[in-house]
């Protein structure tokens, strides 16, 4: 039934923080209103006694229900109107990519001095510890707080 949410699909958060401070009262409401079925529609209207039939204004479908108003009406997919909500849901995501990688990329860089070889780390019983010595392949980009290398040359 689609009423359930499928397994991938995360649940509207009805939480009173998200209520009180989230994406507003109308979209709220929706949200609320469509998990009770009791959105105006026109086979709800029809349920309710305001309307003859429930047939949809866009493609005459015979039961316009919210799920053939939100993804199944041949009409609106014809005319792009389920992909445009889409690429504007892609579009502010981008948006908001593009400014998390510009601030990360505006951040002072930091040098490390690398990862200590491993052999360090570790002596056998019975010998004593090597010697230091730099590692001569060792990566001297710097790098930012996250570990992303600024380096431009392949490794």
């Amino acid at each position: 039934m689609w009423t359930h949410y499928r397994e991938d699909v995360q649940p509207f958060d009805l939480s009173w923080n998200n209520l009180i401070y989230g994406p507003g009262p109308k979209i709220i409401s929706f949200v609320l209103n469509s998990q009770i079925n009791s959105v105006k529609t026109p086979d709800m209207m029809k349920l309710w006694g305001y309307i003859p039939n429930s047939n949809c204004p866009l493609c005459s479908h015979t039961k316009c229900t919210l799920h053939h108003i939100l993804v199944n009406c041949k009409f609106a997919l014809d005319q792009g109107r389920y992909n445009w909500r889409h690429d504007s849901v892609l579009l502010n995501i981008e948006c908001k990519l593009q400014k998390f990688i510009f601030e990360i990329n505006q951040r002072k860089t930091l040098t490390s001095p690398g990862p200590k070889a491993l052999y360090h780390n570790f002596v056998r019983a019975g010998q004593s510890r090597p010697p230091y010595q730099n590692n001569p392949k060792k990566d001297s980009s710097p790098k930012l707080m996250t570990g992303i290398s600024l380096s431009t040359t392949k490794q």
